[in-house]
């Protein structure tokens, strides 16, 4: 394991290049050369000089300075390639959705959500990676970076990062030690006596609501068929094991005033001292509480685990969460040479040492084996929170768009002192609703 260091131009390319200036407290400048590891070029095999126009990519706006900068050495390094490329700033989620309505018109390079892998593969919008170049990216990520850009044993997606889960922030000068934020019971009830409040949507967000049937060992799993539509589902939300993330919910709500819709920011000064978000928050975070901010986990919460009439039985189970990756695409070309030429650059903005440099900037977690153990890596609070909270995450899966307002209407309708029968009630209307999101 190493350290993360800044990597000086030399002073011929800084005349060339100016620095990139990153968002949160980075500058760091452009650096000569390939960068480290084995791209992976030669396995194309298409000679693939010349001119490329209108190339377009698009990426988050939070690392499109990162890409640009990444962009102006690949070019540099590689003086064959004659490119004139657009970067359009779009959202993970976005750039799936606009790329399945329409993959002609979509970009060439594009950055997307792991649960977005299957719709986009059967829309016609990944090419596969193959050869040498499917060797060296699969040695060099983590395991499950690789499974997450993987159907069927084909790899269709560069892994990109390693971070798109929610843990726990909370502040230390309310709950000092991080035993004090293990149990929900014990956050909600110091939050009471002290007149402060918790930021967790687990009532009104189905990506967070998901969480306590998550924990329960609910699952629901979409089929999608060559025309890119939802023709089945494998459900099991309506079960004893619903009943029992219910139950865990039904305790919330004696809660409900405590619950904040502030974010990390209302921390230092506001009402709110803990709350339940994701690395992308950690800037501000940090920013706000200082070293008074503390990161882990989500906490545990005890229920009846016992089958409806029969003897109380309680169990304390930890809550759960998505752990998601982001990948990097590659839009099909019938021009092959295009093609060569968007796979070395996917590769590159992708690869080791331009995922540490994005942790740097902007503290996106690293799917590479290599950077992931460096040392600045490890010690980051979020990410290390994740990595806490990973044997309790789930991967993101396709569902229907519409899927998590259904699940938020579930949390949404249990009430404190709801009986079991009640709650049955309410997890069939859930079923109910299911085929509603068939196309």
């Amino acid at each position: 394991m190493k350290k993360l260091k800044f990597i000086p131009a030399l002073a011929l390319l800084g005349s060339i290049l100016t620095g990139c200036s990153f968002e949160f407290n980075y500058n760091i400048a452009p650096y000569p050369g390939s960068l480290n590891g084995n791209l992976g070029y030669e396995d194309t095999g298409v000679e693939d000089e010349g001119t490329y126009n209108d190339l377009v990519i698009w990426c988050d706006e939070r690392i499109k300075s990162n890409i640009e900068g990444l962009m102006s050495r690949f070019i540099m390094n590689n003086p064959k390639y004659k490119i004139n490329y657009t970067i359009n700033t779009t959202g993970e989620d976005s750039a799936a959705s606009s790329m399945i309505e329409n993959v002609k018109a979509g970009a060439d390079i594009y950055i997307f959500a792991q649960d977005q892998l299957t719709r986009l593969k059967t829309a016609g919008a990944l090419s596969m990676i193959t050869g040498k170049m499917k060797t060296a990216v699969t040695a060099e990520s983590q395991e499950e970076a690789i499974e997450a850009a993987t159907l069927n044993g084909k790899l269709y997606a560069f892994p990109f990062t390693s971070d798109n889960g929610y843990f726990m922030y909370y502040d230390k000068r309310i709950f000092p030690n991080e035993e004090d934020v293990g149990s929900i019971e014990n956050i909600l009830s110091v939050l009471q006596a002290q007149n402060k409040k918790i930021s967790y949507p687990v009532f009104t967000n189905g990506w967070y609501s998901t969480s306590y049937f998550m924990a329960t060992g609910c699952e629901s799993n979409w089929e999608v068929n060559s025309k890119n539509e939802f023709i089945g589902y494998d459900d099991t939300y309506s079960s004893q094991k619903g009943l029992i993330a219910c139950r865990g919910l039904s305790a919330l709500k004696q809660y409900e005033t405590l619950f904040s819709t502030k974010d990390v920011a209302d921390m230092k000064d506001g009402d709110t001292r803990v709350v339940i978000s994701g690395v992308w928050d950690y800037e501000v975070a940090k920013k706000t509480l200082g070293d008074d901010l503390g990161c882990t986990k989500m906490p545990t919460f005890t229920v009846n685990t016992a089958a409806s009439g029969q003897p109380e039985h309680l169990e304390t189970i930890n809550i759960s969460s998505y752990m998601g990756y982001k990948l990097v695409g590659v839009k099909p070309s019938s021009d092959e040479k295009r093609q060569s030429v968007c796979k070395k650059i996917a590769r590159y903005i992708s690869n080791e040492d331009a995922q540490r440099e994005r942790f740097l900037a902007v503290n996106w977690g690293p799917t590479n084996i290599d950077a992931a153990a460096d040392d600045d890596v490890l010690a980051h609070p979020g990410l290390s929170a994740l990595l806490k909270q990973k044997p309790y995450a789930k991967p993101q899966v396709s569902t229907p768009d519409n899927w998590f307002s259904n699940v938020s209407a579930l949390a949404t309708g249990i009430t404190a002192g709801m009986s079991d029968g009640e709650m049955m009630v309410k997890l069939n209307d859930y079923k109910n609703n299911l085929p509603s999101f068939l196309d």
